[in-house]
């Protein structure tokens, strides 16, 4: 957990992964090359497989056939809300086990990235209708 000083400013997050580092110029958090070239090895390995899951799980059960009558799946957007349902609480779990603290962000800073997120997890649903 993390152990430095405070900021209540949206985007802290970033200082926090870095303060395991030494000081770097004017007093600013600085990782150690090697840490942070692995976590970001591990992080891209661990995205890029999440995705290719997600990719592959999400055609399978748009291309499939489903009950007596043998029709597709057509409700898109129940499995975004699902999807999206399931990653909060996930997320939420997650920090508070870490006893990450609430940060105050205004909703302008997260707000479009989430709506841009949501629009095209249903397009990317629509689109493998066809």
């Amino acid at each position: 957990s993390f152990s430095g000083p405070e900021v209540d400013v949206c985007g802290s997050w970033r200082a926090r992964l870095l303060m395991r580092g030494e000081e770097g110029e004017h007093g600013s958090p600085q990782a150690a090359p090697a840490a942070t070239l692995r976590q970001l090895v591990v992080c891209v390995l661990g995205l890029q497989g999440a995705y290719l899951t997600w990719g592959v799980v999400q055609e399978q059960m748009m291309v499939q056939q489903y009950g007596l009558e043998r029709a597709y799946f057509e409700q898109s957007q129940f499995l975004v809300l699902a999807n999206r349902v399931c990653a909060l609480l996930l997320a939420s779990l997650i920090l508070a086990w870490q006893g990450w603290p609430r940060q105050p962000c205004a909703l302008y800073h997260y707000g479009l990235p989430a709506l841009a997120n949501v629009l095209s997890s249903f397009c990317q649903y629509e689109a493998l209708k066809y």
